[in-house]
């Protein structure tokens, strides 16, 4: 009895001490780098334009398969991610929060996001939600296997909504 109390301590006093050990830190990401699913939608889009414009201007975006493993870079719009949907906010929320910028336009362009985001089902409340989600579709229509040529033109509409809405009080 008291070797196998021997063992069972002996097992415990390895596992705590290898618990103790110094973890290995995952390398940052490579800069400028991010990487999302190939599956678009108005916030995923909206996040993409926010960094590559007022965040990272050399923001790369990588897009994968849901059959390819998560590779080096920034995740974007994915469960691990810092730049994700959460409850009640959305994915291009979470990177306005995370890096601040004072400029109104693009907060009213996080209500129509969240609007297309968090009342997925309902009736637009927010206006500009239905006509924004209406001209994704036909962007995403327009290029149904290539994500990354969604981008020009979705990044030009961001660019004129956050145009028009500058100019309002």
């Amino acid at each position: 009895m008291i070797r196998g109390s021997q063992t069972l301590l002996a097992l415990c006093v390895v596992a705590l001490m290898a618990g103790c050990a110094p973890q290995e830190s995952a390398p940052p990401p490579p800069a400028h780098q991010y990487v999302t699913t190939d599956l678009l939608e108005p916030d995923k889009l909206a996040s993409l334009w926010l960094i590559k414009r007022f965040v990272d201007p050399e923001a790369q975006f990588l897009f994968l398969t849901n059959e390819v493993a998560v590779l080096p870079g920034t995740p974007v719009d994915m469960p691990q991610g810092e730049y994700r949907r959460y409850a009640s906010m959305s994915c291009y929320e979470s990177v306005l929060q995370r890096h601040p910028v004072d400029d109104p336009a693009l907060a009213r362009i996080g209500r129509i996001i969240r609007e297309l985001e968090l009342n997925f089902w309902g009736d637009r409340r927010v206006a500009g939600a239905a006509d924004l989600e209406r001209e994704i579709r036909q962007i995403l229509q327009a290029h149904p296997n290539d994500p990354a040529a969604c981008l020009p033109p979705a990044f030009e509409l961001f660019d004129q909504l956050h145009r028009s809405l500058g100019s309002q009080p």
